[in-house]
């Protein structure tokens, strides 16, 4: 698996003092644990690839033992989103969704499912990657628009803009088609 390395901006880290990780970044990702996930298998489209991600993105934090990093949700969210997008472009558009990791649901609910979710990512696909983005924290990231737009390392009235453009131009191309 290749390691993706990520520069955060410089509102995420400052050099100033060593900070000890320990319990603080444990308690931390077992905090975001399941919205990384949930975000990662929106953005991968498969349960494995998405945990495979959120964990080289928690190793990643750790091994930052040298840098404060003063917003570490942000962090997490911002390396996640930088993975999730190279792995995406590495495998060239292949979606797969492994059903498997999911509870047993009745099958009208697995293709209800595999339905939604192929419409919603052609429609995310239609619009501006940086109103997608938005959606995708908002939705499957169950984050505030200070939060994304900590995130993301954009004022807070460009996080809802983009959240509201990007829904407005997904209804455009729903009613399309």
């Amino acid at each position: 698996m290749k390691k993706m390395m990520t520069k955060p901006s410089d509102d995420e880290v400052h050099d100033a003092r060593p900070v000890l990780w320990d319990k603080e970044t444990e308690r931390l990702i077992k905090a975001e644990r399941a919205s990384l996930l949930q975000y990662a298998c929106y953005r991968l489209g498969d349960v494995d690839e998405a945990e495979d991600a959120v964990q080289d993105v928690c190793l990643n934090l750790l091994s930052r033992v040298k840098a404060e990093v003063r917003n570490p949700v942000a962090y997490l969210y911002r390396m996640l989103s930088n993975l999730c997008s190279t792995r995406l472009k590495e495998s060239a558009g292949r979606t797969k969704i492994s059903l498997e990791a999911l509870p047993e649901p009745a099958d009208s609910e697995v293709e209800d499912f595999e339905q939604e979710y192929r419409r919603i990512s052609l429609l995310l696909g239609e619009i501006p990657e940086e109103q997608s983005e938005v959606i995708r924290l908002r939705f499957y990231g169950d984050k505030s628009f200070r939060e994304i737009a900590d995130i993301l390392g954009v004022p807070l009235t460009t996080a809802k803009s983009r959240f509201t453009y990007g829904l407005e131009k997904m209804k455009k191309i729903g009613m399309r088609n």
